[in-house]
């Protein structure tokens, strides 16, 4: 088990590898390009090996994950293997954050008795691991079902 939020999918599509690719790079807004795409989906690179992106925000978010896609051919389509991890930037506000909660309650525990000061920083760092894990999940659902959208659209 991973101490990060970590969640591979395997999806089959019935195109080539390479009309996956296309259909993802047009819903692709790459990342320091003047190329305006109409209503991306996600921001990232697409290239002939597979695909680095993630879903378009509005706001900061912490949990948002990293989508790494390889893409393969198969004699009916092609298999989508994707790998969603959290940025490097969460990765260190997560372990910075549990680390500094872990310490504070080993100081507590040390330098007095308070024990409820250490539950309660021990139950700060929980319940920050369990809210950045859960929201990170969640977008991983939705980066996978707006994938899976592109790849069923007719007609493109």
């Amino acid at each position: 088990m991973s101490l990060w939020p970590f969640l591979r999918q395997t999806l089959v599509s019935s195109h080539s590898k390479n009309e996956v690719l296309r259909r993802i790079a047009l819903k692709t807004r790459l990342i320091d390009s003047e190329v305006v795409v109409n209503r991306p989906v996600f921001n990232g690179a697409v290239s002939p090996e597979g695909f680095r992106i993630s879903l378009v925000i509005r706001s900061a978010q912490n949990a948002l994950p990293l989508t790494i896609g390889r893409v393969e051919n198969t004699s009916r389509g092609s298999l989508i293997f994707l790998r969603l991890c959290l940025f490097p930037g969460a990765r260190l506000y997560l372990w910075f954050s549990t680390t500094l909660c872990v310490l504070i309650a080993a100081v507590f525990l040390t330098l007095s008795s308070l024990t409820l000061a250490v539950i309660t920083a021990l139950l700060i760092a929980l319940a920050n691991y369990l809210v950045l894990t859960l929201s990170f999940h969640q977008k991983a659902h939705e980066t996978i079902h707006q994938i899976q959208g592109i790849l069923a659209e007719e007609g493109e």
